[in-house]
C-alpha cells in the first residue's frame, strides 16, 4: 500500500497483483489495484477490479462500488472537449498551410 500513497502506481498494481493471486477471495486487494488503475487512468481494468467487489462483497457494501462503476462507464464515454477554432482563411498564397499529404 506504500507504493499507492508514493503515488507509484505502477507498483501499487504489481503489489495488489500479487495479494489478489494469494487470496483471490480478498476484496480489499481488487478495491486497493482498482483505485491504481483509476489514478493510472486506466478505466476499464478498475471497472474489471469493482465488478469482481461486486461478487466477494455483500450487497450494501457492493452498492458503493456500483456507484463507481457507474461513474467510471460515464467517464469512459467522456464529454467532448473544446473544439479547434477554424483555420483563418490565408490573405494571400505565402500565407498559405501547406496541405496534409
Amino acid at each position: 500500500m506504500d507504493a499507492l500513497d508514493r503515488g507509484d502506481f505502477d507498483a501499487a498494481i504489481a503489489e495488489f497483483t500479487a495479494a489478489v493471486t494469494k487470496d483471490p477471495r480478498n476484496p480489499f486487494s481488487y478495491i486497493r489495484r482498482a483505485t491504481a488503475y483509476e489514478k493510472k487512468r486506466a478505466t476499464a481494468l478498475a471497472i474489471a477490479d469493482y465488478r469482481k467487489v461486486l461478487t466477494l462483497v455483500d450487497e450494501d457494501t457492493g452498492t458503493e462500488f456500483a456507484a463507481k462503476i457507474r461513474k467510471l462507464e460515464m467517464s469512459k464515454v467522456g464529454v467532448p472537449g473544446p473544439r479547434k477554432p477554424p483555420a483563418r482563411p490565408a490573405r494571400n498564397l505565402r500565407e498559405a498551410e501547406p496541405l496534409d499529404e
